[in-house]
């Protein structure tokens, strides 16, 4: 159905890893982000990009 999917409530790395393994796409939570206000959300994207893009670079 080409359908993703997102965990819900993952808190750390381990958890992450587990789930991805199972096929999961995508999470939220902890791990990826706490809670924050709206001013704060621009940079924290900005950050999370390089992080992601420095993921795939090295899996290359």
């Amino acid at each position: 159905l080409g359908l993703k999917s997102v965990a819900e409530g993952v808190e750390d790395k381990q958890t992450w890893q587990y789930l991805a393994s199972l096929g999961c796409d995508m999470c939220q939570g902890y791990f990826s982000a706490a809670p924050m206000p709206e001013h704060e959300l621009s940079h924290w994207h900005k950050q999370w990009k390089a992080q992601v893009s420095g993921l795939y670079m090295m899996a290359s």
